[in-house]
């Protein structure tokens, strides 16, 4: 049975008039992974910022990540699972529908 935990945002950053968002978000650089289809499909990515409930992920604009997924950041020993919300090119907002992050392992 894996730990979950929740994703650390640090310096968050302070919201701004009219988003809707429920956690502040920290702007940030990351590389990660998009895992899919049982984890036999992968996509490499770049997380953009991040909260404890979702994150901005973006992706080749040439192939497009699936509705649902699991976010894989290495750096931080994280991995969670996410749904889309948004996509404008080559980017995804997702949210963690459980808030939480498992350590990667």
């Amino acid at each position: 049975m894996s730990t979950v935990v929740q994703f650390s945002v640090g310096n968050t950053l302070a919201k701004s008039e009219g988003d809707q968002r429920r956690a502040l978000r920290r702007r940030v650089l990351k590389s990660g992974t998009v895992a899919y289809n049982a984890r036999h499909a992968t996509l490499p990515c770049t997380v953009r910022d991040i909260s404890a409930t979702g994150a901005r992920v973006r992706v080749d604009d040439s192939i497009s990540a699936p509705d649902t997924f699991e976010l894989i950041i290495q750096l931080d020993g994280l991995e969670a699972d996410c749904e889309v919300v948004w996509r404008n090119g080559g980017e995804v907002g997702v949210r963690q529908p459980h808030e939480h992050a498992r350590p990667v392992g």
